[in-house]
């Protein structure tokens, strides 16, 4: 039983490892390993099942936190503010498609945001334009959980406000496309 309690706990804690950034795993999966199974070994050795409760417990919050740290330390600052522009964004384009009666200004909204963000970070203006796309129905499906009706209707039903990603995919294209137009007439 203890073996095999032994041998469990570290197949999981391996697997477990997966939550930490690529970086960081690579460099200190086997010390980690190397860590838990001396830990689980003094645990089994007190042969208390109440202390295997607390240690996997112990293991959890531990892997919860520091992965979150490490995580949070990757984080490219540029890129979490364009992504925090793209979510603003997002909203600001679900509230005018919300609160209007066409969709033109919404739509708008959205080719001139996702073309901007094609053209100046054309790396990962796919994540801008998914974002930005889904502001609409997150705000229709928002706003109908919380049972807000919108002043103008959308009709078939909210599931049409996906479209919204039609736009936001156009400009995400014609953005990159001007860029690449850019850089090639640049270099000659």
């Amino acid at each position: 039983m203890k073996l095999s309690f032994f041998a469990a706990s570290c197949w999981v804690y391996s697997r477990l490892l997966c939550v930490y950034p690529p970086g960081f795993r690579n460099s200190f999966r086997s010390e980690m390993i190397q860590v838990f199974r001396d830990e689980c070994r003094a645990v089994m050795e007190s042969q208390r099942p109440s202390r295997y409760f607390m240690f996997w417990l112990h293991i959890l919050r531990d892997l919860v936190i520091s992965a979150s740290t490490e995580w949070l330390s990757e984080i490219n600052k540029a890129e979490f503010a364009r992504f925090l522009l793209a979510a603003s964004l997002s909203v600001w384009c679900g509230l005018v498609d919300f609160r209007s009666s066409e969709v033109q200004n919404a739509v708008l909204l959205i080719l001139i945001s996702t073309f901007l963000f094609g053209v100046f970070s054309a790396r990962t203006a796919w994540v801008a334009a998914t974002v930005i796309g889904l502001g609409v129905p997150a705000i229709h499906y928002i706003a109908s959980w919380a049972g807000v009706q919108p002043p103008y209707p959308v009709v078939p039903g909210n599931y049409a406000t996906f479209l919204a990603l039609v736009p936001a995919i156009i400009g995400n294209i014609a953005g990159k496309f001007v860029r690449w137009f850019i850089v090639a007439f640049a270099q000659g």
